[in-house]
Formats: C-alpha cells, sequence, structure tokens
C-alpha cells in the first residue's frame, strides 16, 4: 500500500511539471500572437514591399530560433 501512495505522489508531481509547462508553452505562444499583431501593424503592413509574406507561424519560428539563440546558456 504504500508504494502505491508513493507512485501516485510521484506521478502527481510529474502531471503538476508537466500542466506547468504547459501553461508556460501556452503564455509564450499567447504573447508572441500579441507581438505579432503589433509588430504586423507597426512594421509589416506599413512595409509590404519589404516584408511581401511574413505569416504568424514564420513570426512564431524566428521567435523561437531568436530565444534558443539569445537564451542558449540558460537551457544547458
Amino acid at each position: 500500500m504504500f508504494s502505491y501512495l508513493g507512485q501516485k505522489t510521484k506521478m502527481t508531481a510529474a502531471n503538476q511539471a508537466m500542466n506547468s509547462t504547459i501553461e508556460h508553452n501556452l503564455g509564450c505562444e499567447r504573447i508572441c500572437a500579441q507581438r505579432f499583431v503589433k509588430v504586423e501593424t507597426d512594421v509589416i503592413l506599413p512595409n509590404k514591399h519589404v516584408f511581401p509574406s511574413v505569416t504568424s507561424d514564420d513570426f512564431f519560428w524566428a521567435s523561437g530560433i531568436y530565444s534558443i539563440e539569445h537564451f542558449h546558456a540558460f537551457v544547458v
């Protein structure tokens, strides 16, 4: 019985960690979407000749690459 309780506690901690990660990722996605709207309004649309086909997916990808390159020392 005690081992079952221990396993249940471990699973609960793992589930909490996973939920925390999911919430963090969704928060990052929401922030990136908000930033894209601002950048699209202020930069992309007024300069359509320079940025003919930038989408939110492109922006999200570029933000992820920038974050990896910029913050890689903290991830290791």
